[in-house]
């Protein structure tokens, strides 16, 4: 048997003398963060209260987190829980930052 062809998330597998042999495409994601709920590239779901920093991202060569808080005076809250600002560290070392204002913070090292 030979030639059978199965689908793996973006790629596509035959079966060649017994064994598969897929392509090897990196297959796009995404990944949604609402208040205390985040959804993950692979799609499970979590919830985080309170004060507390996550990584949406930890790359190899950048990573992006967001801080949230319970003191949210001014802040648009979801389930009392508030994004403080989300924090992209880039290759080049430059940091930006997003405050809930709108306002954008870019550091470089």
């Amino acid at each position: 048997m030979g030639g059978e062809t199965i689908q793996q998330d973006c790629n596509a597998c035959v079966c060649q003398g017994g064994n598969w042999k897929c392509t090897e495409s990196i297959c796009p994601a995404t990944c949604s963060v609402s208040g205390p709920h985040f959804l993950t590239f692979d799609g499970f779901a979590y919830d985080f209260q309170g004060k507390c920093s996550h990584y949406l991202v930890d790359a190899d060569d950048f990573n992006i987190a967001v801080d949230y808080g319970t003191d949210c005076r001014e802040l648009h809250t979801i389930n009392g829980v508030c994004v403080k600002s989300i924090t992209i560290h880039t290759p080049e070392e430059a940091i930006v930052k997003l405050k809930p204002s709108m306002e954008v913070r870019y550091l470089l090292n």
